[in-house]
């Protein structure tokens, strides 16, 4: 019998469906985010293009497939993206869970894309996150809601307002192609990272690790942060101290940039939970001191 290990080809392929669906379903949202002002504006044609080379590296799609051969020709049709969300939802049908989410997802990061918000834009938001399963229990999506449901008449007259959406984008969907110059897909969520002055201070604390890591196996970093005294623990609870998270997303979350473990941290941290984001980078930068 196949050994089913972390990143191992065998758990890739049981999960290669259901991560196929997130991806297209993030994707269709993207769409969205970009179509949802009515027109196409400055600066969602380079991010729609960077986001459509990424996507297609990832998957067969062949109405992306022409829709980026035609934003390469410098082809900007609004009406063409409307009827290639059209094709794409009524393919989707009413699947919820993890695709829904996946799609909500790439519709903030579609929105916030060229760094400018419009009042379609937002209620476009709160439309498609209230008819989310749960999203109540989503700390960063009730925030989002929020702000988008309040900002809906003010855009462009305030710009605290606009500047505090963009901030919750971005704990959600990760940093817009305008603020990084990066395609969103393949991006990890933007969290509050902790900052540890003494690796002294880890010792007897607890913690979990997710993502993708660049160090090779996996299982020689978590070697590296128990020899520092912290116990792994395999899931997100109230006890967890630190929350170590790879520098790429894992194919196997449940969006495509963010997992299960952040979102449940975020939650636990809603409530009052002392959980510390870290990422990999601090932690490879912190044992290579400490050597």
């Amino acid at each position: 019998m196949t050994k089913l290990t972390y990143d191992s080809p065998a758990l890739g392929r049981i999960h290669a469906r259901a991560n196929a669906t997130k991806i297209y379903a993030y994707f269709t949202g993207y769409l969205e985010g970009v179509a949802a002002s009515g027109r196409f504006e400055t600066g969602e044609g380079s991010a729609l293009l960077a986001n459509s080379a990424v996507y297609l590296a990832m998957t067969d799609d062949p109405e992306a497939e022409e829709l980026c051969t035609d934003l390469q020709a410098g082809i900007r049709d609004a009406a063409q993206i409307e009827d290639v969300i059209a094709d794409r939802l009524q393919r989707m049908g009413h699947d919820g869970g993890a695709a829904a989410q996946a799609r909500f997802v790439g519709l903030c990061a579609g929105i916030a894309c060229d760094g400018r918000l419009h009042q379609a834009e937002l209620r476009a938001v709160v439309a498609q996150g209230r008819a989310l399963p749960d999203w109540q229990d989503d700390p960063a999506i009730c925030e989002l809601l929020q702000l988008c449901a309040a900002g809906a008449d003010m855009v462009g007259e305030g710009l605290e307002i606009d500047d505090r959406i963009m901030e919750a984008v971005s704990h959600l969907a990760g940093d817009s192609f305008a603020v990084t110059g990066l395609p969103e897909i393949g991006a990890s969520v933007a969290v509050s990272e902790w900052i540890i002055e003494d690796p002294q201070m880890l010792d007897r604390t607890s913690f979990v690790l997710t993502g993708s890591f660049a160090a090779k196996p996996r299982s020689r970093f978590s070697a590296a942060l128990q020899a520092l005294g912290m116990v792994e623990r395999s899931s997100v609870n109230w006890s967890t101290d630190y929350l170590v998270i790879g520098g790429q997303p894992s194919r196997d979350w449940l969006e495509p940039n963010r997992g299960g473990k952040i979102r449940l941290a975020m939650q636990y941290r809603e409530r009052g939970a002392p959980i510390r984001f870290v990422t990999e980078a601090q932690i490879a930068t912190m044992l290579q001191r400490s050597v």
